[in-house]
């Protein structure tokens, strides 16, 4: 039967950066949430989120890694990587949803609510009536 490769947690019987927490309060005399938030903050820098994610599912999180957290999403240091295809802009269909309100809330011949709209959002009368579409289909 072929295996995969040994992952460390298997080996050591406990999460890693566990091993480096206690390290960090017997050799640097940290408290050990003190200790717990540092290692997570490095963690995060390399661009591993386990510990985080861990963090995270306890319940509690400390309020220096819920700050650099912030700062990493700000600064776009922390971002989703997409498997494939090209990135979906998630503000699209808040713009939609205001093409659509706009609409909803018009009176008078719709030809010219949508050339009104486009107008005041510029951008075209087709791409109007296909936001206005999309928002539709999601309140089914």
């Amino acid at each position: 039967m072929k295996r995969g490769p040994v992952r460390k947690e298997d080996i050591f019987c406990v999460p890693v950066w566990e091993i480096e927490i206690d390290w960090c309060v017997k050799h640097w005399n940290m408290d050990e949430e003190t200790a717990r938030a540092a290692v997570i903050i490095r963690w995060m820098e390399e661009g591993d989120l386990r510990p985080l994610a861990r963090h995270l599912g306890s319940g509690h999180i400390d309020p220096v890694v819920c700050d650099q957290l912030i700062q990493m999403i700000n600064h776009r240091e922390l971002e989703v990587v997409r498997k494939r295809g090209s990135p979906k802009k998630p503000e699209l269909f808040a713009q939609a949803i205001m093409a659509a309100r706009a609409y909803d809330g018009r009176k008078g011949p719709s030809a010219l609510a949508l050339e009104q709209i486009a107008a005041e959002q510029h951008r075209s009368v087709k791409a109007i009536e296909a936001a206005i579409t999309r928002v539709r289909k999601r309140e089914v």
